[in-house]
């Protein structure tokens, strides 16, 4: 007997609920009579939902490592990686009250999200970390630093959510599928710029010390990071002085 879930349902609770009920029909089962799973579609959602699982966790902790490696100290990473957390469970509760559930789209959106809902942090946090290098104290450096960027960090993340907001409107079955993605990663983006205009300057006012002496692996950074500058100017320049040829 094949019992196949009716459209709009959730079919990994339709699975989870005929198992189940098999296992109270085999206490009431004549003798001689064997129930078992011949096929469990269901399965295969969940090893898929688990890989993405994998893939939101992983890309979290790359993007993390991607942060220290530029700016090359642990607390301004830290600030930035809470800004990950932060926003995605911002995200789960928005998901909560529009009845989303967890699967393969939604969970492939906050993947996807991981990557950008730090991008305004970084912004924020390193215009407050050049105000506290011209000698401010970390309180007026952050608020100062967050006044200056506000305009256009509110322009690049409206541009991302004009992107995939109308994927939430496409019509069809496929626009059915593709609702619960195109929401997800506006509302996650949404609020990464609100925690980026709270949560990550009240952190850089309490914890972002600019005038802190660096460590080596600041210094041995930034030269590798000055060098590279430096090539990108002379690159630059000679591209600027042969347009022709660069535009051929």
């Amino acid at each position: 007997m094949g019992v196949v879930p009716r459209s709009g349902s959730n079919h990994v609770e339709v699975c989870s609920l005929v198992k189940k009920t098999m296992e109270q029909l085999k206490k009431i089962a004549p003798a001689g009579i064997n129930l078992a799973v011949a096929f469990d579609s269901s399965e295969f959602i969940k090893n898929a939902i688990s890989d993405v699982q994998f893939d939101l966790l992983f890309g979290s902790f790359l993007a993390s490592l991607v942060v220290f490696l530029f700016l090359r100290n642990l607390g301004s990473t830290i600030i930035i990686a809470l800004a990950i957390p932060t926003s995605l469970i911002g995200a789960f509760s928005v998901m909560y009250a529009l009845g989303f559930t967890m699967n393969s789209m939604t969970m492939l959106a906050l993947s996807l999200s991981v990557g950008e809902v730090v991008d305004d942090a970084i912004v924020v946090l390193e215009n407050s970390f050049r105000h506290g290098e011209m000698g401010k104290d970390p309180v007026t450096a952050a608020r100062e630093a967050t006044d200056e960027v506000a305009f256009p960090v509110i322009a690049s993340t409206l541009a991302i959510v004009a992107v995939f907001i109308p994927v939430a409107f496409i019509q069809g079955l496929i626009g059915r599928f593709y609702f619960q993605f195109g929401v997800t990663v506006s509302v996650a983006i949404l609020i990464s710029l609100f925690v980026a205009f709270t949560l990550t300057p009240m952190l850089c006012s309490r914890f972002l010390n600019a005038r802190k002496r660096h460590g080596p692996v600041y210094n041995y950074l930034e030269e590798t990071f000055a060098k590279i500058d430096g090539f990108y100017r002379q690159a630059l320049d000679w591209s600027l002085r042969h347009r022709a040829l660069v535009i051929t």
